[in-house]
């Protein structure tokens, strides 16, 4: 099954993904007020996700801030392959020395297939 890249869509005014720390250890993320978001589930798609306690929510002061969710529950959504993309990604800047002289959708296409030739080998 494929899936297209999907940008993130994070209201003006909210927290964004990298204000939330993942726990690569506990497979967890923590939020701005130091409380977990354990891991629930993961999709057909490799979409593993987190996902806080209401009770935790329901009286923070950065409910506002974090979601609108009727439930008073904050989602985070990561794919399984979200450190290796990253890191290939790193890889691949820094063999550009930060030229982007390459055009953007051959440096994707090589990226992804360093992600299949990674996890294949």
């Amino acid at each position: 099954m494929y899936a297209p890249y999907k940008r993130p869509t994070t209201k003006k005014g909210f927290f964004k993904k990298y204000e939330y720390v993942y726990d690569e250890g506990y497979d967890c993320y923590i939020c701005p007020n130091i409380k977990i978001l354990e891991y629930r589930i993961t999709n057909k798609l490799g979409y593993k996700k987190y996902k806080s306690e209401p009770e935790d929510c329901k009286n923070c002061s950065f409910l506002n801030k974090c979601t609108q969710s009727k439930k008073h529950q904050k989602v985070i959504t990561r794919h399984v392959w979200e450190e290796i993309e990253k890191k290939l990604w790193k890889r691949y800047d820094i063999r550009l020395n930060g030229k982007n002289d390459i055009p953007s959708e051959k440096r994707v296409s090589n990226v992804y297939l360093e992600i299949v030739r990674s996890i294949t080998i």
